[in-house]
């Protein structure tokens, strides 16, 4: 079975830009996660905060785990380019801020001992990555949490783009529906089987079915008289639970939450939602407060979210980028109908790898 380590505690952390350093640093500041060095002069809504690269330091220490098993870190935001280093090695450069990035370490790793990991988080202006000038803070720093994942070999597929593994999709018929999971396997061995489940709002099971585990498996799973997820008078969630099993044992498990429903816009008649019209009436959201900037809490999220239902919304935009995972879970589970948006905003940048990236 996967485990998931926390890696927000216990980091160092130097505003001054250089090369990464070979040893913990121990006059830095210490600091813990999500972190931005933007916190204060990036609230006014000016241009003169800092920008440039910042370096961010910690030891990394193993779990005890079987021999096989495989090391992967997870950010979920490092803004605007992220590196990382560890035991002197890089590993990888992102330029993605605002998206979870995974990096498997476990050819470069001690098991024994402590490891140096070192990141750096540059939001230096660049022709290269959006948005390229907005009426919002361009934050630096690892702004989002960091874990440590440990998986058996044969795992649902983590990759570079960060995804669950499974893809599930919803098509509603009638009373009824049927839920799709598409599956992707790493390293499936003869035997093993894939189980997929879907579970009611009280847990219990409503469909569930078994394959033999391939590296790409589809379940189609029917779902007779289906609750539908109906916004914020009924946000009404599944949870569909994949699972690898090899000989009567879980060997990796991953499960996503799905609303049943449909949805269209009609000219005369706006949102439809479940065939019923639904007003939309919202607000925009940017994932920063006073004095912490853009490196939020799950309670600042959630905060968040019960704010607009206590003002009556239905709906949020999140402007104008992706947005944490968290947020948009809290808005599944509160039946806030959400209008996501890429940082594709105010100007079109001349260097044609902008576009590549976006």
């Amino acid at each position: 079975m996967r485990t998931a380590i926390s890696l927000d505690r216990g980091w160092q952390f130097s505003p001054t830009a250089g090369e990464p350093p070979t040893a913990l640093p121990s006059d830095w500041s210490s600091i813990d996660l999500p972190h931005t060095w933007n916190g204060l002069d990036g609230q006014d809504g000016g241009q003169d905060f800092h920008r440039g690269e910042c370096f961010y330091a910690r030891e990394l220490v193993l779990p005890k785990a079987a021999p096989e098993a495989r090391f992967v870190l997870e950010f979920d935001g490092v803004a605007t380019v992220g590196s990382v280093w560890l035991n002197g090695v890089h590993l990888r450069t992102t330029e993605t801020p605002y998206s979870r990035f995974r990096i498997d370490i476990t050819e470069v790793v001690r098991r024994d001992g402590a490891n140096l990991l070192i990141v750096s988080a540059d939001n230096s202006p660049r022709t290269d990555i959006y948005p390229q000038t907005a009426d919002f803070t361009f934050y630096g720093g690892i702004y989002r949490s960091v874990r440590l994942l440990v998986v058996n070999p044969t795992h649902f597929a983590l990759g570079p783009n960060a995804t669950p593994g499974i893809v599930v999709t919803a098509t509603p018929t009638g009373e009824d529906a049927t839920v799709t999971v598409a599956a992707a396997i790493v390293a499936p061995a003869q035997g093993d089987a894939l189980g997929v489940s879907l579970l009611d709002a009280d847990g219990l099971v409503v469909a569930e079915a078994w394959r033999p585990a391939a590296a790409e498996v589809t379940i189609d799973l029917p779902v007779h008289d289906a609750h539908r997820w109906h916004g914020v008078e009924d946000p009404y969630l599944y949870t569909a639970v994949a699972r690898i099993l090899r000989r009567n044992e879980v060997i990796d498990e991953v499960e996503v939450n799905v609303g049943i429903r449909e949805f269209s816009v009609d000219p005369e008649r706006g949102f439809i939602l479940n065939g019923q019209a639904v007003p939309l009436r919202g607000v925009s959201r940017h994932q920063d407060r006073l004095a912490k900037g853009n490196a939020l809490s799950f309670a600042d999220h959630l905060e968040d979210v019960e704010l607009m239902l206590e003002v009556g919304a239905n709906t949020v935009r999140l402007a104008h980028y992706q947005q944490a995972q968290e947020f948009y879970d809290l808005c599944d589970e509160a039946g806030l109908i959400v209008w996501a948006e890429i940082p594709f905003i105010s100007v079109m940048s001349k260097d044609p790898a902008a576009h590549d990236n976006s």
